[in-house]
């Protein structure tokens, strides 16, 4: 992207973790970094109810844990507090990802208890909608034709192509399903889920939606 963020490594603490997410890179912090985001309690994940866990899985903060294993770190949950495993890569820290994870600590940690306690996430083609199952609704449907995994033309949020063409008909983000894709009118680095990580404000984007082919130029 055309202007790279320079994060302090206190933003690698996320919410209320006592330990720092080490972060792969030699950057020199800014003096401007925005301040750490302050500590949270545990989150007392037996009084969550199944409501809460489906409102968890349907919200951003599935997408985040998709886009966590694409960076190569899962987020964990330990006593209450949602924790990152292994180290963010640079491409992770530039899209702004301990900020967006921080900012929806609860329900990130929700949808990855839900998930390490069977819960699953499906979608049907057919119906064109997403199925929550609940651990005891896993065991009983078989969801291995509906699972996400299994749609054509799944992308991550950032990928990169570098002659600038259309984004094929068809191509859905792997984490939020979203079809609408963004990149740089100027120096592109490649198309960008507009869900999973929108552009800022002040930079000159194409967007492409894939269902019409169509491009929309946006200052």
């Amino acid at each position: 992207m055309g202007n790279r963020l320079m994060v302090s490594p206190n933003l690698q603490r996320w919410a209320s973790d006592p330990e720092p997410v080490v972060v792969s890179h030699d950057t020199a912090p800014a003096a401007s970094a925005p301040a750490p985001i302050p500590s949270a309690d545990p989150i007392d994940l037996s009084a969550v109810t199944d409501d809460e866990r489906r409102a968890a899985l349907r919200s951003p903060a599935y997408a985040l844990l998709a886009e966590a294993a694409h960076y190569g770190v899962r987020v964990l949950v330990d006593a209450g507090r949602p924790r990152l495993s292994g180290k963010l890569t640079p491409e992770a820290i530039e899209a702004e990802f301990p900020q967006r994870l921080a900012l929806c600590r609860r329900d990130v940690a929700i949808a990855a208890d839900s998930l390490e306690h069977g819960w699953r996430v499906a979608w049907s083609d057919v119906e064109g909608r997403l199925h929550l199952l609940s651990p005891h609704e896993a065991e009983r449907i078989d969801v291995t034709p509906f699972l996400i995994e299994a749609r054509s033309h799944l992308r991550s949020p950032p990928w990169v192509d570098p002659d600038g063409l259309p984004v094929p008909d068809g191509t859905v983000c792997r984490c939020c399903r979203g079809t609408t894709w963004w990149r740089e009118a100027v120096d592109p680095q490649g198309w960008r889920c507009r869900n999973c990580h929108p552009p800022l404000p002040e930079i000159s984007t194409i967007t492409s939606e894939p269902s019409h082919q169509n491009l929309e130029f946006r200052a």
